[in-house]
This record gives C-alpha cells, sequence and structure tokens, in this order.
C-alpha cells in the first residue's frame, strides 16, 4: 500500500534520479553513493519498495509458471529425443576413435568438459558416451543450465554437422523438426528471461540490488539480498566485492528503473491504493461532511467531496466530461495533460434514504453497473484499466459483494457507509 501522496513521490523519483545523471561524469565513488542513495529513496517508500522486491524476483515467479513449466518439459523431451537420435551413430564413433586423424570437439556442459570422439579418457574428461547420458539427464539440471542453452545447443549442432561431414546415417528429418523446435523454444524463454526482464525494469532493478547491498545503505532497511530472489544473489556472486560497476551500463539502469517506478506509480496498482485511501477518507474524516438524508442535490455534494480528494492527491479531478453522448461523473487523470493511459473513471451512486436502503440498493445496482459498463466500452480503446463505481450508502446494514457477483474486471464496485451506526451494530448483507 502506498501511503504518501503519488505526487510528492514521483518529485522526490525526480530529484533522486536528477542527482544520479548530474554525477554522471563524476569518478565511480561519488556516482555509486549517488546511485545508492536513489536505491534507498525506493527501498525505504512504503509501495514502491514492494515494487522492487517484485521486479527482482521476475525470474523466479516466471520459474514458478505454468508457461515455462510448459516450455521446460518440451525442451526436456526435445534434448532427450535428440540424444536418442545421436546414440544412432554411437558405433561409428567408437571405430573413429581408434583412428589416426581424429580430431577432438570439446563441448562445455554444465561446468564441466565433455571431449566428444575422445580416443583418450583420461582426467576430467568425458566420453562421448558421457555426453548422450548428460543429455538424457538434463532434466535434472534444466533450472540451472536453461539460460545456457544456446551454447548447448550449438554443441548439439557441431555434432551433427561432424556426422553430416562424416556421412554417418541418422533420421534427419526427425533430427531438424526438434532442433528447429528447440532454437524456437529457446527463443521463447530467452523472451521472458532477458526481454522482458530487461524492458519491464526487472534486469536493471537486480543489477542495482547487487551494487546497494554492497553499500552501507543496506543497513538503513530492513532488507537482505535474500529477499530479493536467487538473480540478485547470483549477480553479487558475480562481482563478489561490488567494485565492477561501469557507469554508463549502470545509469542506463538507474534511467530504466526510474522509469518502470513512475509508470507503476500512475498504474491501477497505485490507483487502488487511492481508492482505498479515498473510503477511509469518506467514512471516518469526512463523514460527518455527507449530505443527511433529506438534503438536495446530494450527489453534486458528494462529487465535490471526492474531487477535493483525487486533486489533493497529485490528480486533476474533470467533472462530468463528455465521452460522446455519455458523461461519466469524474475522469482522474495525473497531470496537466490527459495521459490517456494513466487516467481512469469515477462513476458515483448515492443512497442516502431514511429505509429501504437495502431494498434499492438491490434493484438499481444493476443498472449501476450496466452504466458503468457502457462508460468503460467508450473509453477503451483510451483507458485500458478500471471503471470504479462508487456506491455511497446509510442505513442499519453494510453491504458487500458475493464472489460470484458477475462483475467484470474492469468495473469495480465499492460501497462505502457513510451513516451513523457504527461498525459494530452494522449488520453485513451480501448483495445477491
Amino acid at each position: 500500500m502506498i501511503n504518501m501522496r503519488i505526487d510528492i513521490i514521483r518529485k522526490e523519483l525526480d530529484r533522486r534520479f536528477g542527482e544520479v545523471k548530474a554525477c554522471k561524469d563524476s569518478d565511480k565513488h561519488f556516482f555509486r553513493e549517488e546511485v545508492c542513495k536513489f536505491m534507498y529513496f525506493l527501498l525505504s517508500t512504503d509501495g514502491v519498495r514492494e515494487h522492487i522486491i517484485e521486479l527482482s524476483k521476475f525470474a523466479d515467479k516466471f520459474k514458478d509458471s505454468d508457461e515455462f513449466d510448459k516450455i521446460e518439459k518440451e525442451i526436456i523431451s526435445s534434448i532427450k529425443a535428440l540424444g536418442k537420435i545421436a546414440d544412432s551413430f554411437r558405433d561409428n564413433v567408437n571405430n573413429l576413435a581408434h583412428s589416426n586423424n581424429f580430431q577432438n570437439h570439446a563441448i562445455d556442459y554444465s561446468n564441466e568438459v565433455f571431449i566428444v570422439l575422445d580416443p583418450k579418457l583420461d582426467g576430467g574428461m568425458y566420453s562421448y558416451k558421457d555426453f548422450l547420458k548428460a543429455l538424457e539427464h538434463f532434466k535434472n539440471k534444466f533450472d540451472r543450465e536453461c539460460i545456457n542453452l544456446d551454447g548447448i545447443l550449438h554443441k548439439i549442432k557441431e555434432i551433427f554437422s561432424f556426422a553430416d561431414e562424416k556421412q554417418w546415417t541418422y533420421d534427419y528429418d526427425n533430427y531438424s523438426i526438434l532442433f528447429n523446435k528447440l532454437v524456437q523454444l529457446n527463443s521463447k524463454l530467452d523472451a521472458y528471461l532477458r526481454l522482458k526482464c530487461s524492458y519491464d525494469g526487472a534486469e536493471s532493478a537486480v543489477n542495482l540490488l547487487s551494487i546497494f547491498f554492497y553499500s552501507e545503505y543496506r543497513y538503513l532497511v530492513n532488507l537482505n539480498a535474500t529477499d530479493c530472489g536467487t538473480e540478485v544473489e547470483n549477480e553479487m556472486f558475480r562481482d563478489m566485492y561490488g567494485n565492477g560497476i561501469n557507469i554508463i551500463l549502470t545509469a542506463g539502469d538507474c534511467e530504466t528503473l526510474y522509469h518502470a517506478v513512475d509508470k507503476f506509480l500512475m498504474t491501477s496498482k497505485s490507483k487502488s491504493a487511492l481508492i482505498e485511501r479515498l473510503k477511509t477518507y469518506c467514512r471516518w474524516i469526512k463523514r460527518d461532511a455527507f449530505p443527511k438524508p433529506d438534503e438536495k442535490n446530494r450527489e453534486n455534494k458528494i462529487s465535490d467531496i471526492v474531487t477535493e480528494f483525487i486533486f489533493n492527491h497529485g490528480y486533476f479531478p474533470i467533472v462530468r466530461p463528455k465521452t460522446g453522448k455519455a458523461e461519466p461523473d469524474i475522469l482522474a487523470e495525473p497531470g496537466s495533460n490527459v495521459r490517456w493511459d494513466n487516467s481512469f473513471l469515477i462513476e458515483l451512486k448515492q443512497y442516502i434514504k431514511n429505509k429501504d436502503v437495502e431494498a434499492e440498493i438491490k434493484r438499481e445496482l444493476p443498472k449501476d453497473i450496466g452504466q458503468a459498463k457502457n462508460y468503460y466500452s467508450i473509453v477503451k480503446p483510451y483507458i485500458d484499466d478500471t471503471v470504479h463505481l462508487l456506491v455511497f450508502y446509510n442505513g442499519k446494514k453494510r453491504f458487500r459483494l458475493d464472489d460470484s457477483y458477475p462483475v467484470e474486471d474492469n468495473i469495480q464496485v465499492e460501497f462505502i457507509y457513510v451513516g451513523d451506526i457504527t461498525p459494530s451494530k452494522l449488520k453485513t448483507v451480501i448483495i445477491k
């Protein structure tokens, strides 16, 4: 949960990143100090801290996903099948191993060296047979070796190229299908573990955290490298003392993470936090300011309270904007120039009556949700997010949606009680 005004966080984010940019031409020690200050700000800000940790664990989370499991199974089965095809010319290998014109072909695999077609099995060298056995048991090493699949594929191709050169017979068509499938699967794996990590800022978060945890600033946050996933620990192991800082690359990582955090602050996660704060603001801080059942223009008065809150928390509220023939109650956008991808709609409904509040909500809520859906369908090309339907009510009962209630993902209904009954005396009612 983000407990600070988003605009204040963004302003401090700009300032800290500006300090990093300003010292790119300084010596490494001074630059490293500013980078650590930048990371300390991110890790000491509630909400942002959790986002950084989530980014750092991207690779671990992906490896636990169904998509990774599917790719893993297909790669393992293909590797195993290729090993069986290669095993079909084992006799040719054995015969060649005794010839005078034999030439070694080294294969680096799982931190061991396999000598393919090796007539001398000594030292830590392994035979062609052992290499095939390693392919057969590739499954046991997949988690570690999946990032080295390029090298393994290259060596497999070398084996079959050597077989082609010697004109050995094998199932070439099946080999081609399996090998091309592996290349495609490897590209798909790389897209997640490298491209998406880079695009989303996860790779930059890992690189910068590995620098941060070698600095004294690490003592200022209640966080350890082990809390941030295996990739951070691996990066720290590669740079044992945190001295291998490249100013150009690290400055690039800071910029990438800066944009990733700024985007996070303006997405639905921060919007959801804003709505939660708004609900608390209405229920407790402004409860006495809400209109009474006999007051006129109740919805307009509620709109004033909501728009004031939104403005005070860094958004610009546009009341009753024209969207075609429709007029939603409030469009909340985050700057003087509308950034549609960061804006969201709020639709207000009030059921502040002396009696029959429950019956009226049950009768009218489906219509309200339908209206919110229509608004979303109009703005969907511009705002791919959520319409928040805020239902203000009084009475003697608290309302909540049942889990099976048919509200689409993009329509979020929030019941906000602004009556006089204390929480301990409110009876909860499930809308059906």
